[in-house]
């Protein structure tokens, strides 16, 4: 999929259902590309992606953000549906900022995987992620300031209500300072590339 936002345009892609990743004869692969033009917006609240038990789920996402550019996205794993064992992810995000290296993330999950990057406490099967990229995030609790303007924060826990609410408050302000950066440039001193999200 291709998601492709405008010069000075703003762009907020809502969930409308999760996703199921079934156990096949192949491994899924699921990608996503987005480019935001000069002073584009987007908030991409991508729907949770289950992982069943006996799927191998491969997903890729590259977001390219031009100068004045500011995304947010929220992205959530549940490993296998209730009751079952979880499935194997592999997931990669890369984003770059006026043609220049922003974030690189991965994750690599799955039951009794020598080389996972996230160890998982027992019972927690949800991880989710969330970013604000091209502006920076006020320092807080939990939330990782990248070198260049951006900000990380995941959760992780046994239920998606919990990880949900772990994470409302931080994704409210960065949702929000991505979609109406204009008014919140008023309202709060936040600046795209060099400011701060209050």
């Amino acid at each position: 999929m291709r998601i492709v936002v405008g010069a000075g345009a703003t762009l907020i892609v809502e969930p409308v259902a999760a996703t199921l990743a079934l156990p096949g004869p192949a491994r899924t692969l699921l990608t996503l590309e987005v480019t935001v033009a000069d002073g584009g917006r987007l908030v991409l609240d991508e729907a949770p992606l289950i992982v069943a038990a006996g799927a191998e789920v491969e997903r890729r996402c590259t977001i390219e953000l031009a100068a004045g550019a500011v995304a947010a996205l929220r992205e959530t794993i549940v490993l296998g549906r209730d009751g079952e064992p979880p499935g194997r992810l592999v997931s990669t995000l890369r984003a770059t900022l006026a043609g220049r290296a922003l974030l690189h993330d991965g994750l690599r999950l799955g039951p009794d995987r020598a080389d996972a990057h996230v160890a998982l406490p027992p019972a927690h099967r949800v991880v989710a992620t969330i970013g604000l990229l091209g502006a920076r995030a006020e320092p807080a609790g939990g939330v990782l300031a990248l070198a260049r303007p951006g900000a990380l924060r995941r959760a992780t826990g046994p239920s998606l209500a919990g990880v949900e609410a772990a994470l409302a408050d931080p994704w409210r302000a960065w949702s929000q300072a991505a979609a109406f950066v204009d008014t919140r440039e008023r309202a709060s001193g936040f600046r795209a590339d060099r400011g701060v999200v209050q």
